[in-house]
């Protein structure tokens, strides 16, 4: 279990694909003898929650909604944010650069990769609507309850605010379809496994997929709910 007196370079060398939470924190890894927790007071970040988000990606299995659920709802959406900007300019940049490479290395195989493009495209458009309602949508309603009940109560029914829209609108579908999508890859092209390329592209698509879960369970387990909580408290009061 990772802990507040670890070295950068000792959460590395624990799991070294932890450098990508790392990096969407933007603690860079210029001297990885620093100490966890004075990486986090220099970039203002509250090292308790992150030392259990990097045990969260970790080991998913180590997850703990109840105490998870005692961070301000503040610090969560902050880690979501930071989510978000990590697969706008880096992870989808990446597979999207994997993709442009397969195809142009991959020239025998135009059909699977050309299926390949087409619904990462759309894969893509997808995600960045739900990050775009999330941002301009979800997460603004959630600080206008933190910040001006009396306004969400004056301008708000609780029964259809944008959190109850969100909660009977959202599903799985980001997180399900990228898994349908590798295992399709690997059942319709399993000459392509040969290659060194493709084999670095599905193990893009699975760590990808491993994030998303963990982002989606986030949001399910500690967002929502402590959101919903926070509206039913405001909407009871008020209407007291």
């Amino acid at each position: 279990m990772i802990k507040e007196n670890y070295t950068l370079s000792d959460i590395l060398s624990i799991n070294p694909s932890l450098g990508f939470v790392l990096f969407r924190f933007g603690i860079n890894l210029d001297s990885e003898e620093r100490v966890l927790k004075d990486a986090c007071e220099a970039f203002g970040i509250d090292s308790e929650f992150f030392v259990d988000v990097l045990n969260l990606y970790h080991d998913p299995s180590s997850f703990d909604p109840y105490k998870m659920k005692e961070y301000p709802l503040e610090v969560i959406i902050d880690y979501l944010k930071r989510t978000h900007k990590f697969y706008l300019t880096k992870r989808l940049v990446e597979i999207e650069l994997s993709i442009k490479n397969l195809i142009k290395n991959f020239e025998d195989q135009p059909n699977i990769l050309s299926y390949l493009n087409l619904f990462f495209l759309k894969y893509r458009n997808s995600l960045v609507d739900h990050i775009k309602e999330e941002e301009g949508v979800l997460f603004p309603y959630i600080k206008l309850l933190l910040n001006h009940p009396l306004d969400t109560y004056e301008h708000y029914d609780m029964l259809t605010s944008p959190l109850q829209f969100f909660v009977h609108n959202h599903d799985d579908r980001i997180e399900r379809e990228l898994s349908e999508l590798r295992v399709f890859l690997i059942k319709k092209a399993p000459d392509l496994m040969n290659g060194s390329q493709y084999r670095i592209f599905l193990t893009q698509l699975e760590t990808f997929e491993k994030d998303l879960n963990i982002h989606a369970l986030v949001e399910d387990e500690l967002l929502i709910p402590m959101a919903i909580n926070l509206e039913k408290t405001i909407f009871e009061r008020q209407s007291a």
